[in-house]
């Protein structure tokens, strides 16, 4: 049966740092019963300081209210929590959208979940943890990762990180319709190549600082501030707020993000690629971009910043190795390797492969083949 009680996130903060000063990490679960042992913890979360709207708190007073929120025991009967962690564990029937601060200098433990999880560095950097490698994060940093998606998150005694999570049942009811197409296909695009992560940079890379986007910021104090204090109105204006924040994130970092898979890697670039490698013959941008659910110009640009050339000289290239190929071991026509290799005129790719080599594609032949 579920022990159902709250401890402050500083309680579980200050726990959780006293035994990494003796070389002896806890876990999550270990800590929360030292405290309930103790009896150091209360039946029902504390009340909260409504002074203010929250959106409207410089970082420093932010951060201490962030330790003030309460952390509710969210696993049955003791037993350390398996790799999997549900929604129910975690976020009340009533509500779509839940935030919560990462304790410090906990033990590391990979786990999956079936909900979409947005981790957030707000001061310092973390840990992203995959099975194969580890991200380090800064002040700034926004990580969405899917369900299913196989990681950690680790932060240490002086940096400040939360997560904000969303219900992946009610993730495109409530969001896919109020963002834009660009910014859906991230995320449809991510659910489809399999679990893995989109990493925002939204602010400085220099560790030890702070979020200073503070449109964002603002927004997420927001959201916390509708989590925690809830009405009738609450987790609506909490999906609103949402919205807002993933479709600034496009609108205003959108250039500068990557797609992890779950082993850590560029998934998504990578699927781009193959996918040009396979398709070359008669690609164009705008089928490329529908294909990956991207505008043409954002796709325009992914592919300058991660190869150095626009996708007309990708395309080009692919078509002439094609046909070095077909003219070294085929005795094929000249108009008929143009053909495979995706040419409709032969003259055009007579032109393009002289300018390219330096030499006709007949002349190339009998180079090759003495």
């Amino acid at each position: 049966m579920r022990k159902v009680f709250s401890v402050t996130g500083w309680q579980m903060r200050q726990l959780a740092t006293e035994w990494a000063d003796t070389g002896q990490k806890k876990s999550f679960q270990e800590l929360l019963q030292m405290l309930y042992e103790r009896g150091e913890y209360q039946s029902q979360p504390a009340a909260l300081p409504v002074r203010e709207r929250w959106d409207q708190l410089e970082p420093p007073a932010f951060f201490d209210l962030l330790w003030e929120l309460p952390v509710v025991n969210p696993f049955s009967d003791w037993r350390p929590p398996g790799d999997v962690v549900a929604a129910e564990d975690l976020i009340l029937t009533r509500q779509t959208v839940f935030g919560l601060v990462y304790i410090p200098e906990i033990v590391r433990r990979l786990h999956i979940h079936d909900f979409f999880e947005i981790d957030i560095v707000l001061r310092g950097s973390g840990r992203l943890s995959f099975e194969q490698q580890t991200k380090v994060c800064r002040a700034g940093d926004v990580c969405i990762l899917f369900p299913g998606a196989h990681h950690d998150f680790e932060i240490g005694p002086e940096d400040i990180a939360v997560s904000l999570v969303v219900r992946q049942s009610v993730f495109a009811s409530s969001f896919f319709d109020h963002l834009s197409p660009e910014a859906a296909g991230f995320f449809v695009t991510g659910t489809e190549g399999g679990p893995g992560c989109l990493v925002f940079s939204t602010g400085s890379s220099e560790e030890g600082t702070v979020f200073d986007d503070r449109m964002l910021f603002r927004l997420i104090e927001g959201i916390f501030q509708e989590v925690y204090q809830p009405d009738g109105y609450a987790d609506g204006c909490a999906v609103s707020l949402m919205t807002l924040l993933l479709s600034e994130l496009m609108r205003r970092h959108g250039d500068g993000m990557i797609y992890l898979d779950d082993q850590g890697g560029d998934a998504g670039m990578m699927r781009v690629l193959r996918y040009i490698e396979e398709n070359y013959r008669t690609l164009t941008l705008s089928v490329l971009a529908e294909r990956f659910h991207y505008s043409p110009a954002y796709m325009s640009r992914l592919i300058k910043r991660h190869t150095g050339k626009n996708l007309v000289q990708l395309l080009t290239g692919l078509k002439m190795k094609r046909a070095q190929e077909l003219l070294t071991h085929t005795g094929l026509r000249i108009d008929e390797v143009a053909e495979m290799a995706g040419y409709e005129s032969t003259d055009h790719f007579s032109r393009q492969f002289k300018q390219m080599f330096g030499i006709s594609p007949g002349s190339y032949r009998k180079g090759e083949n003495g």
